[in-house]
């Protein structure tokens, strides 16, 4: 069952003040600069600059999971927030500063905001730090600039652009909506707040997701379906190997074997169904049964396969109608003749499956 509570993105339309001595306000001069509680227009002093609220940047912000931006979010899965701006025709701006936190929906505002998930305080890109409360003496963590950060394209002039990707992990299950502040801007490193912008991005709204969805499959006498639906990837298996071409919730088989199914939910949740043993109609290939015969179809313990003419290796695999594999081996080239074992195997229907590198036959076998 999926329990959805809003979470609410909102970049607070406050400036960043980058200072002249060029890291992040929050570790050196104990400023808040984000748009949440406690958020102020200045860095407490040390040369900061103090310039107006702008536009010209077309900030942006992203929530992403693998790199695709997503609506939901898992507890405790990793994801990443990415904030974006580009120089608009005039600007001449060639570095950036930002600052980022995450607070709880339920503190916003109350004057104790406390903080929703997890920041990296290691691995992060040069020139970003990690800001501890206790260094800055605020109520929550910053990610933060702590030097001037190039633009990763563009040199300064218009069409710029300045981004920076920070890892972020979902808190637990039950905290529910969770709020990112936070601001952008682009400077001209000149000493001075003349010809600085600073700008916030348009609110993105996430939806938090209490338990990722189990995968599973349903079949009907000529097509597997995948559950849950409208996944943002699936990946079809037979006999644990990738079926080609098979990316879609529903499949076709054309082949008797075992399948399964990987599933990657919006939001970050993969899974993989459990083993289903489907038989294609006519499951014994003329082509390749016709150069086979594989007897005795009730057998107490082994199943002779007689092959008629030479041929290249064969595989074979025995399961069990729940697609659970028992056995599996290789038949040599040129062999006229092989020994499938199911002595170790208890009463009951089973199917061989045996497979060249095109083709495949499916037997149904009775161990007593």
């Amino acid at each position: 069952m999926k329990q959805r509570i809003t979470l609410f993105v909102f970049f607070g339309l406050v400036s960043l003040i980058l200072c002249s001595y060029r890291p992040g306000p929050a570790h050196d001069g104990g400023a808040n600069a984000t748009g949440s509680d406690g958020a102020t227009h200045a860095c407490g002093g040390g040369g900061c600059h103090g310039s107006s609220l702008s536009t010209g940047l077309g900030t942006t912000l992203e929530f992403d999971s693998a790199g695709v931006p997503v609506s939901v979010y898992y507890p405790g899965i990793s994801y990443t927030v990415k904030i974006t701006a580009t120089n608009a025709t005039g600007l001449t701006l060639p570095k950036f500063g930002f600052q980022l936190t995450s607070v709880t929906d339920a503190s916003a505002g109350t004057g104790t905001p406390a903080q929703a998930g997890t920041w990296p305080s290691t691995g992060l890109p040069t020139g970003v730090r990690y800001t501890t409360t206790a260094q800055s003496g605020l109520s929550t963590p910053f990610i933060e600039q702590s030097a001037f950060l190039s633009p990763s394209s563009g040199t300064g002039g218009a069409g710029t652009v300045y981004t920076e990707t920070i890892s972020w992990t979902a808190p637990a299950a039950g905290t529910g909506t969770v709020q990112f502040f936070g601001t952008i801007q682009a400077v001209n490193a000149t000493g001075n707040e003349s010809g600085d912008k600073s700008q916030s991005a348009i609110p993105v709204v996430i939806t938090e997701v209490v338990s990722c969805p189990s995968v599973s499959i349903s079949a009907t006498t000529t097509t597997l379906t995948a559950s849950p639906s409208g996944a943002t990837s699936y990946t079809w298996y037979l006999n644990g190997s990738p079926v080609s071409g098979a990316t879609s919730s529903t499949y076709t088989p054309v082949a008797s074997g075992s399948y399964t199914v990987d599933v990657a939910s919006a939001g970050g949740c993969t899974g993989t169904s459990n083993a289903v043993a489907f038989t294609v109609a006519g499951i014994n290939e003329p082509s390749l049964a016709a150069a086979l015969q594989v007897y005795p179809t009730i057998t107490g313990g082994t199943v002779n396969v007689k092959i008629n003419g030479t041929m290249g290796a064969l595989t074979y695999q025995v399961y069990s109608l729940d697609g659970r594999i028992y056995e599996k081996g290789t038949i040599a080239a040129g062999s006229s003749s092989a020994i499938i074992d199911m002595n170790k195997l208890g009463s009951g229907l089973y199917l061989i499956n045996i497979a060249d590198q095109s083709r495949t036959a499916t037997y149904k076998i009775v161990k007593q």
